[in-house]
């Protein structure tokens, strides 16, 4: 890990001697010492301030670019003091998949820039805005301005967020994904060929299709059953991205307040930028079935996607388990999702490869993996899986499954019964002739 501010000797320390009151009071809070002590440092004199404010989704970034540009301009760092009563915060910035850094996230450096004495106070907090505060004497402005600009430009030119998997809580968060190939995704060639093309190869090909007049954005909606591999894709089409910004929509997340517009403008913002949105019913419901009442987060996605603000260089891929209960602008309309393409169950020379994969390191024998193919119609992926599982977890001696092992035609329509049953169960919800409130009164009634 590299040098951060929390390695540095201070030379400048806090007084340690408060002056009694002359009326008797008794001595100074902590919060007036480091008050007291800014005032020391800074000397008397009118003072000039200049605040930098950010996104919050941006807050470690710019602390980062602050200790970068600290570093490049040869500030002398005399002490670092808490903000108000507590102690100065560091935490650890990842500015790559394996790099990380100590990086100060709340505190005030008094530091000597040029022989001058300048304070920046940094804030980032999830109530209020997040900001850096430089403050020096008036004679000083002119300085302070330039810091203030050259920590923007730092931040703006050296933004390790791009190019980057991305998983988006509000905070950024770095994902390394592992082993999702695109090549190793097993459904029709010709829906994979039609994925990829709308997707990575579309978002590689931005500047001929402004040329020709197409717009440089495009949406692309994965329709299928719950374990077809819609998710697998969308990894798959991450790993693949290769430098291309990938910004994964937190289910946790999308519903609160501001943030799918935080979500759109770090987007842009990193651009050009695949962006998922995983089951994206739970907030595109068909505004007919909600009577009355206005979903505001629905509103707030037609906007992102296709407002009077426009956006460019953003290619939205989403997920959905239950087309028809998208709203007829999602599911629809083109220039928020330009095509909608179903992810159907494998046929039996899908599930033949799928089983054929899963059994590199599940030794499961040739002629039970033939078996398990041709009995396991009408199973998604993820069950086919499951069987497998079933196959080792409830065998008498499961060490034995490290080597070659058979299972009889008995064992496997019993496992595959038991996971088809739980497709008839009242679980989850599924959409019955479009309505989603139909359904979930069935659900209830079974």
């Amino acid at each position: 890990m590299e040098e951060s501010l929390a390695d540095i000797e201070m030379e400048f320390s806090l007084e340690e001697e408060p002056e009694y009151e002359s009326s008797g009071m008794s001595r100074m809070l902590p919060e007036e010492i480091r008050e007291r002590t800014v005032d020391r440092f800074l000397g008397a004199g009118n003072r000039a301030r200049e605040v930098v404010i950010f996104p919050q989704y941006y807050g470690l970034l710019f602390c980062w670019a602050l200790e970068e540009y600290l570093k490049f301009i040869g500030a002398k760092i005399k002490r670092i003091i808490g903000n108000s009563e507590g102690e100065p915060f560091y935490t650890e910035v990842y500015t790559d998949y394996e790099d990380k850094k100590n990086i100060l996230i709340d505190g005030q450096i008094l530091a000597t820039i040029n022989n001058k004495n300048i304070v920046i106070t940094i804030s980032i907090d999830s109530i209020r805005c997040d900001m850096l505060m430089f403050e020096s004497l008036e004679k000083n402005s002119e300085l302070i301005k330039e810091i203030a600009e050259g920590v923007e430009e730092c931040a703006k030119t050296n933004n390790f967020y791009r190019g980057k998997n991305l998983e988006f809580r509000g905070r950024l968060k770095m994902v390394k994904l592992k082993g999702k190939a695109w090549s190793n995704v097993v459904i029709d060639e010709e829906i994979k060929n039609e994925i990829r093309k709308n997707t990575i190869g579309f978002i590689k090909n931005l500047k001929l299709w402004e040329e020709l007049g197409i717009p440089p954005k495009r949406g692309i909606l994965l329709e299928g059953e719950p374990g077809t591999g819609k998710t697998i894709i969308c990894k798959a089409l991450m790993t693949e991205a290769d430098c291309i910004t990938c910004i994964s929509a937190s289910a946790y997340s999308i519903g609160t307040r501001g943030y799918l517009n935080d979500l759109f403008e770090l987007a842009q913002d990193l651009s050009p930028c695949l962006l998922f949105i995983e089951d994206i019913d739970l907030i595109g419901q068909d505004r007919a079935s909600l009577g009355s009442s206005v979903n505001p987060v629905l509103v707030a996605l037609l906007n992102a996607m296709d407002g009077i603000e426009e956006k460019a260089h953003i290619l939205t891929i989403a997920t959905t388990n239950c087309l028809e209960a998208l709203d007829k602008a999602l599911r629809e309309r083109p220039s928020r999702f330009d095509r909608v393409i179903k992810i159907d169950l494998p046929d039996e020379a899908q599930r033949r490869e799928i089983i054929s994969r899963l059994c590199e390191k599940i030794k499961l024998d040739e002629e039970s993996q033939i078996i398990l193919a041709r009995r396991s119609e009408g199973l998604t992926p993820a069950q086919i899986q499951e069987a497998l599982f079933t196959f080792v977890i409830e065998n008498e001696e499961p060490e034995a499954c490290r080597e070659s092992f058979a299972v009889n035609i008995k064992t496997i329509e019993k496992t595959l019964s038991k996971i088809k049953a739980k497709n008839t169960t009242a679980l989850g919800f599924k959409c019955i002739n479009g309505s989603s409130a139909e359904a979930g009164k069935k659900t209830q009634m079974a």
